[in-house]
C-alpha cells in the first residue's frame, strides 16, 4: 500500500495541528511565530495567510529567508512579486543567498567533506538543529554562547537567537567581529535603526567598511575578508625623518632661487657736499622729517642729501635730534632749512625720538633712520598711500640693502611678540613683495605717519633706551582700528645699524630681550587673539540622493557609490578612501555636520567653506544647507563658495556631455545674491573684519565678473549687511592667468591646489589596471612647486592639499599623487602658515585646505579607514610649528 496523499488544504490542516518542533521538521522553510510576529493576521492560519496573501506582500516565511534581499541581490527574480514557486526554486536551485545571515560560499566551506542534494539553506535548518555549524564565517555559535547568554545548544537555533536578541543587544557573534566597535566607528550605524551584524552584511560590507575583531575570548580561526589591507601607523622617527626631508628640499630650493636671482647693488646719489643741500623753508611744513643720530656725521648726511634728491615738490622740514654726538656735527648744523635739536647728554633713540616728535607740527612724520636712503619717488609714494583711506594710519616702503638684496617687505608680529622682517635677504623684485598690502608693522628706519593718529606721545617709555618700541607703536595703532600699509613704490636703502654696530653686540641683544618680554607683557592677549592663522577646508555637500543624480547616475547614487568601488591602478595605489568616524553618511541628517564641525575645531579648523550650486530657477546638493540654515541647533561656521560651472558626465565642469548648463543671466545672478544675502545672516556665517565672507569657483566664466561684484555689493549693503568681503578661487582657467582681484572686484583670491603645481612622477609603475591612461604626479616634488617664493602681485590666501586622486570618478583616466604623507603634509602646512603670517594680517591672516570631504577625489582631512586622524594631526602639528617654531 502507497503512501497517503496530501492535498493542498489538507496539508494545510494537519501542518496547522502540528506542534512547533513538528512544523519545523515538516516545513523548516516555514517559522509560523516568526511569521505572526511580523504580520497581523488574527485567527488566520500562519501558513495558510502566507500562501494566499503574505508572499506577495513580500512578508517574509523565515528568519533566514528574506525576500526583498534576494530580489536585491538578482534584480531578475520575483517579477512583479514573488510566486512561492519563484521562491522554492530560487532556495532549491542555491542561486543567491537567501538572507545576509545566510551564505551560501560560507556554508559550501562548512560541509564541504559532505555531499549535500537540493537546497543548502534546508540542509543547514535539518543538520544544525543537532550540531554546532554555521552557515556565516562571522557567527560563531561556541564563541556567542560563551558570552552568558541563555543562547541554544545547537547551531540552527543560536544563530536565529542572535538574529532575534543577540544583534539586538549588540552582543559581538564571533572574534572576527565586535559589534561595539563596528557601530562606535561607523556612527551613521545606528541612524540606520540595524543591530551591527546586519548593518555590516546589509550594507557595511558592500561600501568597504572594515571590520574589528573582538578580542574578548581570544578565537581568531575565523575573519572576514579585508576591506583594507594597510593602514598607516604613524613612527615618530620616520615622522621626523620624512619632516627633514622636505624642509630640506624647501630650502635648497628656496637657496637655489636666491642664488639664480640676479641682484644689483644700489649705488644711493646724494649731494657731494653739505653745501650743495638746501631746503626750503616753509610756514607750515607738510611733513617733519625726524632723523636721530649719534655721531656718524658723513653717515647722516649723506642721508639728508638723499632726502633733498628725493623730496621733490613736497614741502618737508628735516629735524636732524643730536643724541649728544661726541664729533663736530658743524656741517650738519649748518645746512638750510634744517632744524638740529641737541641733547647734552646720549639718551639714546627712544627718549630722542619722542623730544623730536614733541617738537614737530607738521600733519605728517616721517621717521628715518641716519643710515637709510630714501630714492627719488618715495615720500610721495608714501604721502598717496596714506591719503587713500581715512583708517590708515603709517605707511612704510621697501627696504633694501646696499648691495641690492631685501632687507623687509613690510614686517610681521608673532604671537609670542617676535618681528620678521618680510622677504629678508630675498630678491626685491618677487611679485610678492611688488603689491601694496597692509602688514602688521613696519620698522621705523623709513615710516610716514599721520600725527593726528599718533597723540601727544610718539614712544612708549617703558622701552627705554631703545628696542621693540616701534613695534609698540605699530600694536598700538592696529589695535585701536588703524591699518598700516607697505608701499613698494617707495623704496628706501637702509645701511642697517652703522651707529649702533660700533656698540657691543651682547649688550644689544639683551636689550631686544628685555622688551620684547616688555612687548610681550603689554600686547600678549590682543596679540594672541589676533595671531591665529584662521584655516578653512572647502566642503562638498553631495552626500545625499537628489532627484538629479537618481535621474543620471541611477536610485539612491551619491558619491559614496563611486567611493566603495574604487580600486587600485597600479601597485602601491592606495585606493579605495573608504571612510571611518562618520562612515558613510548621509547630510540630511544634521547630526553629522556638527559631529564634523566639532571634529575639524578639535584639530585647529575654522569653518566649511561650502560649494553652493545654483542653476538660475534650479538649486542643486541644497538640502544641507538648507537645513543649516532652518536648524539653530546645528553647530557648523560657514561660507559659501558659488561653484559656478557646469555639471557634465567627465566630472570635469568642461562644454561636453552637459548635464547641467551653468547659466549667467540677470535672474541667475540676481538669485545668487538673494542666496548669498540669506547665508550671510546666519549668526555661524564666517566674516573678515566684519564683513561677511562669499567665494566664487571660477569668476572669468562670468562674462562680466566686474558687474557682478559691483550686484554683490550693492545688494549687501543695501541689506544692510555692508560690504562683503569676496575672493575668487585660482583654479582652472584663472590659474598662471594673473588676474588681480582688484582688477575684476575682489578682495583677493584663494590658491586652489594642486591645480597648477602638478610634478609628474618619474619612476615607472607596475600596472594592475589593463587600458589605464591616468596621470600621476609626485607630491613632494609638487609640494616644493607649490612653495616656490615668486608668487602673486596681488593678495593671494595660501592654500594646501592633503592627497589628491579621482580614480574614484575615472578609473581609467584618474589623476593620482604618490608620495603624500602626514609628515610631508604636516610640512607643507607649515610652510603656508608661514606665508601666512608674513603677508597677511589680521582676520584676513587666513589658509584654506583642498579639501575636507572631497572623498570621490581623494581630497579629505575627514578620517579614513588606512589614515586615521593623521591628516588633522598633520594639519595641526603644522599650524603649531608654524606659530611657535619658526626657522
Amino acid at each position: 500500500m502507497g503512501a497517503d496523499i496530501f492535498y493542498p488544504e489538507e496539508f494545510l490542516d494537519v501542518f496547522g495541528s502540528l506542534s512547533k518542533l513538528e512544523q519545523s521538521i515538516t516545513l523548516p522553510i516555514f517559522d509560523s511565530q516568526y511569521y505572526r510576529d511580523q504580520s497581523d493576521i488574527g485567527d488566520v492560519r500562519a501558513l495558510d495567510h502566507f500562501l494566499a496573501f503574505g508572499i506577495e506582500m513580500w512578508r517574509d516565511p523565515h528568519p533566514l529567508i528574506d525576500l526583498r534581499y534576494m530580489r536585491s541581490t538578482r534584480s531578475d527574480i520575483f517579477q512583479p512579486v514573488p510566486s512561492i514557486e519563484d521562491m522554492l526554486g530560487v532556495i532549491t536551485d542555491n542561486a543567491i543567498d537567501p538572507s545576509p545571515f545566510f551564505s551560501l560560499e560560507d556554508y559550501r566551506f562548512v560541509v564541504s567533506d559532505v555531499k549535500v542534494y537540493g537546497s543548502l539553506l534546508i540542509h543547514f535548518l535539518n543538520v544544525a538543529a543537532e550540531s554546532d555549524i554555521s552557515p556565516l564565517a562571522l557567527f560563531d555559535p561556541v564563541y556567542y554562547r560563551a558570552q552568558g547568554l541563555d543562547v541554544p545548544s545547537n547551531g540552527r537555533d543560536a544563530l536565529l537567537h542572535f538574529i532575534r536578541v543577540g544583534d539586538q543587544n549588540r552582543v559581538s557573534p564571533s572574534a572576527a567581529f565586535d559589534s561595539l566597535a563596528y557601530e562606535a566607528r561607523y556612527g551613521d550605524v545606528m541612524r540606520a535603526a540595524l543591530p551591527p551584524l546586519e548593518h555590516y552584511l546589509r550594507i557595511g560590507r558592500f561600501e568597504g567598511r572594515k571590520i574589528f575583531h573582538h578580542a574578548k575570548f581570544g578565537r581568531t580561526e575565523l575573519h572576514a575578508r579585508a576591506t583594507q589591507d594597510w593602514t598607516f601607523k604613524p613612527d615618530p622617527a620616520i615622522w621626523e625623518s620624512d619632516t627633514q626631508r622636505l624642509r630640506a628640499k624647501l630650502v635648497a630650493s628656496q637657496a637655489a632661487q636666491r642664488e639664480q636671482a640676479l641682484i644689483v647693488p644700489i649705488s644711493v646719489d646724494s649731494a657731494s657736499s653739505a653745501t650743495a643741500i638746501a631746503f626750503p623753508v616753509h610756514g607750515a611744513p607738510l611733513i617733519d622729517v625726524i632723523i636721530p643720530f649719534y655721531n656718524e656725521t658723513e653717515t647722516t648726511r649723506r642721508c639728508l642729501g638723499a632726502l633733498h634728491k628725493g623730496m621733490g615738490d613736497l614741502a618737508i622740514h628735516p629735524i636732524l635730534m643730536d643724541d649728544g654726538s661726541t664729533e663736530d656735527t658743524a656741517i650738519l648744523s649748518a645746512v638750510p632749512g634744517v632744524t638740529m635739536i641737541r641733547n647734552e647728554q646720549n639718551l639714546h633713540y627712544l627718549a630722542s625720538c619722542n623730544r623730536a616728535f614733541s617738537a614737530s607740527s607738521a600733519p605728517f612724520v616721517l621717521l628715518l633712520n641716519n643710515d637709510a636712503f630714501v630714492l627719488p619717488g618715495a615720500l610721495q609714494a608714501l604721502l598717496d598711500e596714506l591719503r587713500s583711506a581715512p583708517e590708515i594710519a603709517a605707511a612704510g616702503p621697501k627696504i633694501v640693502y646696499p648691495s641690492g638684496h631685501l632687507q623687509e617687505a613690510g614686517c610681521a608680529l608673532l604671537p609670542d611678540a617676535t618681528t620678521v622682517m618680510v622677504g629678508l635677504g630675498s630678491n626685491p623684485d618677487l611679485p610678492r613683495y611688488n603689491y601694496a598690502r597692509d602688514v602688521g608693522h613696519i620698522s621705523a628706519a623709513c615710516l610716514l605717519l599721520k600725527r593726528d593718529m599718533i597723540g601727544n606721545d610718539l614712544y612708549d617709555e617703558r622701552f627705554r633706551p631703545a628696542y621693540c618700541e616701534d613695534a609698540d607703536l605699530s600694536l598700538r595703532l592696529r589695535f585701536s582700528g588703524k591699518r598700516i600699509r607697505y608701499v613698494p613704490q617707495a623704496t628706501c636703502v637702509h645701511e642697517l645699524s652703522v651707529s649702533t654696530g660700533k656698540h657691543s653686540k651682547v649688550g644689544r641683544v639683551r636689550q631686544v630681550v628685555i622688551n620684547q618680554h616688555k612687548l610681550f607683557d603689554k600686547w600678549s592677549e590682543q596679540l594672541e587673539q589676533d595671531g591665529e592663522v584662521s584655516t578653512f577646508c572647502f566642503y562638498l555637500p553631495q552626500f545625499h540622493p537628489t532627484a538629479e543624480n537618481d535621474l543620471w547616475w541611477g536610485k539612491g547614487f551619491t558619491e559614496w557609490t563611486n567611493v566603495a568601488k574604487a580600486l587600485p591602478s597600479f601597485e602601491g595605489h592606495y585606493q579605495p578612501h573608504l571612510p571611518s568616524d562618520h562612515g558613510y553618511y548621509d547630510l540630511r541628517c544634521g547630526d553629522v555636520m556638527s559631529e564634523q564641525y566639532a571634529l575639524a575645531q578639535r584639530y585647529g579648523l575654522s569653518g566649511f567653506i561650502m560649494y553652493y550650486y545654483n542653476f538660475g530657477a534650479r538649486r542643486v546638493l541644497d538640502r544641507p544647507l538648507r537645513n543649516l540654515l532652518s536648524n539653530k541647533g546645528i553647530h557648523f561656521r560657514f561660507a559659501l563658495c558659488w561653484a559656478n560651472e557646469n555639471w557634465t558626465r567627465h566630472w570635469d565642469g568642461g562644454e561636453k556631455a552637459i548635464l547641467l548648463e551653468q547659466q549667467y543671466d540677470n535672474e541667475t545672478l540676481a538669485s545668487v545674491c538673494s542666496d548669498a544675502i540669506e547665508a550671510a545672516r546666519d549668526p555661524r556665517a564666517i566674516t573678515v573684519n566684519g564683513r561677511p565672507m562669499f567665494l566664487v569657483y571660477r569668476p572669468l566664466l562670468i562674462p562680466d565678473p566686474r558687474l557682478f561684484t559691483d550686484m554683490v555689493r550693492s545688494a549687501f549693503i543695501d541689506e544692510g549687511l555692508g560690504n562683503p568681503y569676496l575672493l575668487y578661487v585660482e583654479s582652472m582657467e584663472a590659474i598662471n592667468r594673473g588676474v588681480s582681484p582688484q582688477d575684476i572686484g575682489f578682495d583677493a583670491c584663494v590658491e586652489f591646489p594642486p591645480q597648477g603645481i602638478g610634478a609628474p612622477y618619474a619612476d615607472e609603475l607596475s600596472m594592475l589596471k589593463a587600458g589605464w591612461q591616468g596621470h600621476v604626479y609626485d607630491y613632494e616634488e609638487s609640494v616644493l612647486l607649490a612653495c616656490k617664493e615668486s608668487t602673486a602681485p596681488y593678495k593671494r590666501m595660501p592654500a594646501v592639499f592633503p592627497s589628491w586622486d579621482n580614480t574614484a570618478r575615472q578609473p581609467l583616466r584618474g589623476t593620482s599623487f604618490i608620495g603624500q604623507t602626514p609628515a610631508a603634509f604636516s610640512e607643507y602646512v607649515r610652510k603656508k602658515a608661514d606665508f601666512a603670517y608674513e603677508m597677511l594680517v589680521g582676520e584676513e591672516k587666513m589658509m584654506f585646505v583642498n579639501a575636507w570631504n572631497e572623498w570621490a577625489e581623494g581630497a579629505h582631512l575627514e578620517p579614513d579607514v588606512a589614515y586615521g586622524h593623521s591628516w588633522l594631526q598633520a594639519l595641526q602639528d603644522g599650524l603649531a610649528a608654524a606659530k611657535y617654531q619658526r626657522s
